[in-house]
């Protein structure tokens, strides 16, 4: 699933990249004699990268998606497609409205928590995000839910 990274997955991959930067200046550009401090910099660069390496998919999404715009999306079917511990995971057909645009329909796969799968309901909007130039692939969000005033 393409997701990008929330406010406090940003923070976080900041945080990693600047302990990288630094065990790497710490090996390759400070020269100290410390060799403890040389080993737990090479601990925490090793570390970082293989973070860094287990989130680059997230990370390229959130770039990709930067430009992108905000719209609201009328679910129109969705179905089960999958459960995995504390999610369920919806395919969803949506109908985008966006400003000042053709309306579009699209489909998509929406990781849903347990505790929030009530909230997906046909007629339901949700917020989605997607390229000007790209109307195949959206990015869905249910943190904005609104329920349809007319209860479709």
């Amino acid at each position: 699933l393409e997701r990008p990274l929330s406010g406090t997955g940003v923070l976080l991959i900041v945080l990693i990249l600047i302990i990288f930067f630094v065990s790497a200046y710490e090996i390759f550009i400070a020269n100290s004699d410390s060799s403890l401090l040389k080993i737990a910099s090479w601990v925490f660069l090793i570390f970082t990268a293989l973070s860094l390496l287990s989130v680059s998919k997230t990370i390229i999404t959130t770039f990709k998606y930067l430009p992108g715009k905000w719209s609201d999306a009328k679910i129109v079917k969705f179905g089960r497609i999958g459960v995995r511990k504390n999610l369920t995971i919806f395919r969803l057909l949506l109908e985008v409205t966006p400003a000042g645009s053709e309306v579009f329909r699209v489909e998509t796969n929406l990781p849903v928590r347990n505790k929030n799968v009530k909230l997906i309901a046909e007629g339901n909007i949700i917020k989605v995000k997607y390229l000007q130039n790209d109307k195949k692939s959206v990015i869905p969000s249910i943190e904005e839910l609104k329920k349809n005033p007319a209860g479709i």
